[in-house]
């Protein structure tokens, strides 16, 4: 691709700060693959990537016998795990309606 091309997709990308990105698709059409290949692209053009990642499915991060897992079947609303690495929030709705996807972009941290 020419200098000028980039020049341009870079300027766009500047301009996108803040913006959303929606890939929707049929399971198996690819869709992970291709987020996958566009992350490391964005995050070496100095773009901060967050992903909502949707599922029809009950979300079972860790095993029943987790203590996690039993803080949450114990009446926990939110439990956090947590390490030096990196950490991860567990959020039971108990029968309220699912989050809209602006409740869940707000509930993300943009890098600073």
């Amino acid at each position: 691709m020419p200098n000028r091309a980039w020049q341009l997709i870079r300027e766009e990308l500047r301009i996108m700060q803040g913006f959303v990105i929606g890939i929707a698709g049929t399971s198996g059409s690819g869709k992970t693959t291709l987020i996958t290949a566009m992350l490391p692209w964005f995050r070496s053009h100095g773009l901060s990537v967050n992903v909502v990642k949707h599922s029809h499915h009950p979300l079972e991060l860790e095993p029943p016998t987790k203590d996690s897992a039993r803080f949450r079947a114990a009446g926990a609303n939110e439990v956090m795990v947590a390490s030096p690495y990196r950490y991860a929030i567990v959020r039971e709705l108990h029968g309220e309606k699912e989050p809209t996807l602006h409740e869940q972009l707000a509930r993300l941290r943009p890098r600073t």
